[in-house]
């Protein structure tokens, strides 16, 4: 059963579960939210929309890099993992 809210535009919350209620986007295809990791852990997540959407956010005590070079790791990270996920399900060669 879907949770009723999970479609719905409210602002984000975070509940006692630690349950992000994030929306959807509008029309405009557009959803922007901040959140913030009070205490260093890992903290994993779930698209409630995509099935097998997941991560996990990583806080540490002392950021290492800078958010550039994250953003290049992350880039590279989906990159290959696309790259990945097209070899496994190319049709193969006859």
């Amino acid at each position: 059963m879907e949770s009723p809210d999970l479609l719905s535009r409210r602002r984000p919350e975070l509940r006692r579960t630690g349950y992000q209620q994030l929306g959807v986007p509008g029309p405009d295809g557009q959803l922007s939210y901040t959140l913030t990791f009070t205490k260093p852990g890992r903290y994993p997540y779930i698209c409630g929309i995509h099935s097998g959407n997941a991560g996990m956010v990583i806080v540490t005590d002392k950021a290492t890099g800078t958010p550039a070079a994250a953003l290049r790791r992350g880039r590279a990270e989906q990159a290959a993992t696309l790259a990945a996920g097209r070899a496994r399900f190319a049709p193969a060669a006859r």
